[in-house]
């Protein structure tokens, strides 16, 4: 049978009379299309060519499309195909050479975990493509069941596919940066002092995404070795260092940021470094630790990103599109979560044990897949920082070793405690090597399931036979009697605060902070009889967590009594001798500066109590 084709301007039209019918319009048609296969004949009216099977097996079960997307740049077909068995597929039909293409099938690429988690009553009607000319184009698609996902259409995990990897919202870090000061001999000038600073960062995802930034540092106060801050060697505490997690596979890179307190005024944030992980030979679900020495221009980080709380696509959406090719809308949203029921209560004492402490030059914490709280496996590291002597810029002798060395780890079996508290109560400097071979001995110790893996420089690598859950690590404060006391941290006397618990979905998503009327406390009074300090505040959470909940973290409000204290650097500080028994001890602080600080930052009156 001849083809013919000829061109029609007109269409079918079933609506008017016959005799009415214009020219080039048609009131019936088989088995014709005016798309046709020949370059520049989209308007020439043709036969429509025969179906042809293309060979492809799918999973056992039943199968479903439900879901179906042209794309013409590429001249593929995408299927979004259901699985009874929950193998569901992504695939594509490649029309260049007549070839069916699998993407991803659940369970059978992600570890027999179902990450698709698809419905045949929800169907995939929302997808878009991003194209790109080299890293593969992203496929977004939505159901309106589950949260918005989208993939590389070039399969670069293999079959090592997490849900995590699909999710178009990305998790920020959990954990925020480990910091303390340290000394470092090879600099030639300290650019830390006179000021304060604080840290966060973030990470870079592999199709070029970034997170929001992770919660913030403390901020770390540099070690009081001798009484005199600002005659030290200017070696002493002239870096940060500033440990963060590495992330995922699918975590390429880690931006640093930091923001500095000078005379009373904090500055915005600055991007420290963009790292990237395969370049510098950074593993993955690790520990990666920076030294900030604060020698370099940053560049600032606009307001609305460093002040972004969190990763807002919503829950779930009934429709999605991809607004000029680049710009994800969605519409139909399901977002934010219900307020919890919360039931808290904090108190203040002066106690100075029994808590863990952030000790100025000594960090001390253990890991176990890059998190140093709520994560399982079977090896966990245990990472020593601080103020002392360092070789090849890693500290190998600690000069306030003095604490309880804490870790918090059960058997996920049978949930017996198998962690340690080791003690060092002496000011006497200790090599890092001793005290890891020590906390080493204390866990073999505290069960037969643990054996040393390796030690390396500051780092203790201990293996479980069998899994355990992390929870907790640090130190708790010891103060020898041969220690002077070193700057440490504390809360006003005779000042109210308050207490917030903040909860956090999987990726980062939060309401914000929830308290009750009990998380609030007042520490207590100074008097000349009692040289306490307000160290320890202790919070109790009461209430169960909200479902969508993986992590929390406290919250502490400001000063509440008190909002007009004045904070101004000295220019020199002495102390006394400090005599065992003897409490008659005096500060001397130069106060020749202060007058100059008053007039800059326009304080009409400043009052200094003489000591008592």
């Amino acid at each position: 049978m001849p083809i013919i084709n000829n061109p029609f301007n007109g269409k079918m039209n079933l609506d008017v009379a016959n005799y009415r019918i214009s020219n080039n319009d048609y009131i019936d048609a088989l088995n014709i299309t005016k798309d046709a296969q020949g370059e520049g004949q989209d308007r020439i009216v043709s036969n429509i060519l025969g179906n042809e099977k293309i060979e492809y097996t799918l999973p056992a079960g039943t199968n479903k499309v439900i879901g179906f997307y042209s794309d013409k740049v590429r001249n593929r077909a995408y299927y979004f195909i259901y699985n009874s068995e929950g193998y569901h597929s992504i695939l594509y039909y490649d029309l260049n050479d007549n070839t069916v293409y699998k993407i991803l099938i659940s369970k059978t690429d992600s570890n027999g975990v179902d990450i698709l988690s698809f419905n045949p009553s929800y169907k995939v009607l929302s997808v878009n493509i991003f194209y790109r000319d080299e890293e593969g184009d992203l496929l977004f698609f939505n159901d309106g069941l589950n949260p918005p996902k989208y993939i590389n259409t070039i399969n670069i995990h293999g079959t090592s596919w997490k849900l995590e990897y699909l999710l178009i919202a990305k998790a920020p870090p959990i954990m925020p940066p480990q910091v303390v000061y340290e000394n470092d001999t090879t600099v030639s000038i300290n650019n830390l002092r006179n000021k304060l600073f604080q840290f966060g960062y973030r990470f870079v995802y592999e199709n070029n995404e970034k997170s929001v930034w992770s919660s913030k540092s403390i901020v770390p106060l540099p070690q009081q070795d001798n009484l005199s801050l600002t005659q030290n060697p200017f070696t002493n505490n002239s870096r940060i260092s500033v440990n963060v997690s590495t992330g995922g596979a699918d975590v390429t890179g880690i931006e640093l940021c930091f923001r500095e307190t000078t005379n009373e005024t904090t500055s915005d944030w600055f991007l420290i470094k963009s790292i990237n992980k395969e370049e510098n030979s950074i593993a993955d679900d690790s520990i990666y630790t920076f030294n900030f020495k604060n020698d370099s221009v940053y560049a600032q980080i606009a307001l609305t990103e460093s002040s972004q709380l969190q990763d807002y696509v919503p829950q779930k959406a009934n429709a999605a599109e991809l607004a000029n090719g680049n710009v994800l809308l969605y519409a139909g949203i399901t977002e934010g979560y219900n307020k919890t029921n919360m039931n808290l209560e904090a108190t203040s004492n002066g106690a100075t044990t029994g808590f863990f402490f952030d000790t100025c030059g000594l960090l001390f914490f253990a890991e176990c897949e890059g998190l140093n709280s709520g994560s399982t496996g079977s090896r966990l590291k245990i990472r020593v920082f601080g103020t002392g002597t360092n070789t090849d810029g890693v500290v190998t002798t600690l000069d306030n070793p003095a604490g309880t060395y804490t870790i918090h780890v059960a058997d996920t079996t049978s949930l017996n405690e198998v962690g340690i508290a080791y003690t060092y109560n002496s000011a006497t400097p200790l090599l890092v090597s001793t005290l890891l071979g020590n906390i080493s001995a204390a866990l073999i110790g505290s069960s037969a399931n643990w054996s040393q893996y390796s030690l390396s420089g500051n780092v203790l690598t201990m293996d479980y036979n069998g899994e355990f859950i992390l929870y907790s690590s640090g130190i708790i404060l010891r103060e020898p009697v041969d220690v002077p006391q070193n700057t440490t941290f504390s809360n006003a006397y005779n000042s109210g605060y308050e207490f917030a618990i903040q909860y956090f979905d999987s990726v980062g998503r939060t309401i914000g902070a929830q308290t009750s009327t009990k998380a609030s406390f007042t520490t207590f009074a100074r008097t000349t009889a009692d040289f306490n300090v307000p160290f320890e505040t202790n919070l109790y959470i009461y209430n169960t967590p909200p479902l969508e909940a993986r992590y929390y973290q406290v919250l502490r409000s400001n000063n509440t009594t008190y909002n007009k204290i004045l904070y101004w650097i000295s220019t020199s500080a002495r102390s006394g001798i400090y005599t065992l028994g003897d409490l008659t001890r005096y500060a001397y602080i130069n106060i020749d500066n202060i007058q100059a600080y008053n007039e800059e930052i326009s304080l009409s009156l400043i009052h200094i109590s003489e000591p008592t």
